[in-house]
C-alpha cells in the first residue's frame, strides 16, 4: 500500500518519503543515545532540506528505538520546521521505554498545543491509518454499486 523510498540517512536517523500519500517517515535509531540537542537539530535540518521540494503533507516519526530525549525547546522547534514545509498532521510512534520514562518525568512530552495536529502511537500501522485517514473522502473515487 505504501511505497517509501529513502531520502536521507545518518547514523541517527533514516528518512523515507511516500509520494502517493505525501508522507515523510523518519526512523530514529538506537545510536541516538549519543545525540545532543545541537546534533538533533542539525540532523532534522538536513532531513527537512532533503524533502522540502517533495512537499510532505504528513509526518511520521518512528521513535520506537529512539534513546535521545529532546528538550521541550527542540520539540517545539521541530514542530515549526515541519510546519514550514507544509506538514498538516504529525504522528509519533513511541516504544515501551518512552512510555515508562514519561510516567516518571512530567516533562517528557510537550503538553502545549502543537502547531499542527499530533498524536502518539505504539505501532506504525495505527499511526499511518490515522495520518492517511485524514485525506478527505471526496478526494477518493467513490464506488457505486
Amino acid at each position: 500500500m505504501y511505497n517509501f523510498r529513502k531520502v536521507f540517512s545518518s547514523s541517527f536517523y533514516k528518512a523515507y518519503f511516500d509520494a502517493h500519500y505525501a508522507i515523510l517517515k523518519v526512523v530514529a535509531h538506537p545510536e541516538t543515545a549519543s545525540l545532543d540537542d545541537e546534533n538533533y537539530r542539525k540532523n532534522h535540518v538536513d532531513i527537512v532540506k532533503s524533502v522540502e521540494k517533495l512537499t510532505p503533507a504528513f509526518f511520521l516519526l518512528d521513535n520506537s528505538q529512539n534513546k535521545f530525549q529532546a528538550s521541550l525547546e527542540s520539540q517545539k522547534w521541530l514542530q515549526q520546521q515541519i510546519n514550514v514545509i507544509g506538514v498538516r498532521k504529525n504522528a509519533i510512534v513511541i516504544g515501551a521505554d518512552f512510555i515508562l520514562q514519561s510516567m516518571h518525568s512530567p516533562h517528557t512530552i510537550n503538553n502545549s498545543s502543537p502547531s499542527i495536529p499530533s498524536q502518539y502511537f505504539t505501532n506504525e500501522e495505527d499511526a499511518l491509518l490515522w495520518l492517511v485517514g485524514s485525506i478527505k473522502a471526496s478526494s477518493r473515487k467513490k464506488i457505486v454499486t
